[in-house]
This record gives structure tokens, sequence and C-alpha cells, in this order.
């Protein structure tokens, strides 16, 4: 990553206005704490191998990646005056933590998969990546880590709305069916938070771009390193390839770099407010809608 400044921050940062949202979802803590047995399949679509390490070396970031960003949050929080989006912030931190605990166990039993020397290369990687978001925090700007949270959003958002309307658990291996259904639910319920904190904080759309997608390639690299670790392991071939979450997020990425964008304008269809009301049992006292 470049280690490029963004122009120098006031000690009190102007709030810039939020472009309003068409259309928003209401982001619900869930108490998730699934359980991952032994003979959890290594492969979430049993059908597709190679895909199913994608998704598994994806997880494997997940317990690194998501406390960046819980972090990241609660470093700017000192800095946004608005209730209900510190709210939103809240929500969203709680939301992830649950993401990396639950992620964190499968993950034990994706190590469980290989042999003692490919388990300690996926370590070495995970420590890598740890190190590099402690780095992040204590030697970038806010705008930065911002603009790194915002990218990661707009593409995660964009391949699971891209999945939204589709029964995403139908050929998927038990524990992984909930685990990436209830997940893509999150990431659009709190699909608008990072974005909002970013306009608040910074709100360059050239900024934006420029250093959202040097967070794509640098997260995807990382992504790339677990997926081609588990591939030799098991002697297939490394070749090249499009990131499932842009050919999942298909024109819904190309419009997340657009001057225009906006994640609060996604429609919520049907589809997605049914999975909410499946998932509702995990939020007490909450009333579904």
């Amino acid at each position: 990553m470049s280690s490029e400044q963004y122009p120098p921050q006031p000690e009190a940062p102007q709030q810039a206005a939020i472009p309003q949202a068409s259309e928003t979802t209401e982001i619900i803590v869930r108490r998730v704490n699934f359980d991952f047995p032994p003979q959890t399949s290594l492969y979430a679509i049993p059908k597709l191998p190679r895909l199913s390490l994608y998704i598994a070396a994806f997880s494997l970031t997940m317990p690194y990646l998501e406390p960046y960003l819980i972090r990241m949050m609660l470093k700017a929080r000192n800095t946004i005056s608005d209730e209900q989006l510190l709210a939103d912030m809240k929500q969203f931190s709680q939301q992830e933590g649950n993401h990396f605990r639950n992620h964190a166990r499968i993950n034990k039993i994706i190590r469980s998969k290989f042999d003692k020397k490919t388990s300690a290369e996926l370590l070495q990687i995970e420590n890598e990546l740890k190190a590099e978001y402690e780095s992040f925090l204590a030697q970038k700007p806010l705008a930065f880590n911002l603009a790194y949270a915002e990218g990661f959003e707009a593409m995660t958002c964009a391949a699971a709305m891209g999945s939204a309307n589709r029964n995403v658990s139908k050929g998927l291996s038990s524990g992984w069916d909930k685990l990436i259904e209830w997940h893509s639910l999150e990431e659009i319920e709190h699909r608008t938070v990072a974005y909002d904190v970013y306009q608040k904080l910074v709100g360059s759309y050239f900024y934006r771009l420029k250093q959202g997608l040097s967070a794509q390639i640098h997260y995807l690299k990382y992504v790339h390193k677990f997926y081609a670790v588990m591939l030799k392991a098991q002697g297939r071939r490394v070749v090249p390839y499009i990131s499932m979450f842009i050919l999942g997020g298909g024109y819904r990425y190309l419009n997340t770099l657009m001057p225009w964008y906006n994640p609060a304008n996604y429609k919520i269809t049907a589809a997605i407010k049914r999975r909410k009301e499946k998932y509702s049992s995990f939020a007490p006292d909450h009333e579904s809608p």
C-alpha cells in the first residue's frame, strides 16, 4: 500500500452532509453462535471445490479484517456528533464482532483439514495480515482507514446484493449455509455505515476512489495468498482469476466506483426481508417487521 498521506486533517473535522438515502434497512444485532462440528466440510460448495477454497480463504481473513474495522470505528467516534450515526456505528461494530467470532470457529476446522506444514503457512499469513492492520491503525491517518473500510464494505455489499434474490444457502454444505446466508444479510443491513462515516469526515470522491481501490487490492491479495496455499496443498494449479466479490457484484460493483454511488440506494427486496425474518430468532427482544 502507498504510504502517501491524505492532506492533513483539521483537529475538529467539518462534518459534511450525508447524501439523502432513498431506502435504508434496520441494523439488527443478532446473538449468533453457530456450531461447527469437526466433520464440517472444508468445502462450502462441494460441487465447486476451487470456489469453496476461495470462500475458505475469505473466512480466514475475517478475524483480522473485522477487528480492524471495529477499532477504526472506535477512533472515528471521537470526531462525530451525529447521534444516529454513532448508534449505527455501534451496531455495525457489534455485528462485525459476531461475524469474526463465528468465522474464527470455522477457521479452526479449515486449518485442521490440512497437514501441519500447510496449517503453519496459513497461520503465518494470518499473523502478517494482523500486523498490517495494526500498522494501519497506528501509522496511517484516519482518512486512510475510513477509505479502506468504505472500499471493503462497498465491494462485499455489492456481492451480497448480487445474491440477495437467490437462496444463497442452496447447494451449500451444513454449517457454511447458515454462516454465509446470515453474514451476507448483515453486510446488506450495515452497508451505509462505513460510507456515511467517510462522507462525514472526509467526503472526497477522488480519495475514496483511489484509496478504496487500493484497499480492495490489498485485501484481495491476502485472500489470494490463503487461496494459493490451500490449492498447492491439494496439488491444484494456481491460475489467474477474477475475485468472486467483483464477479458477484457485477454492475453493482462498477456502480460503487461512480461519484453518485450511495449504498443506501440499494432496493431492499422481499427476499431480503424474508431472510431478516428467518434470522429474527437470533435477536432477542426484537420484534420482526
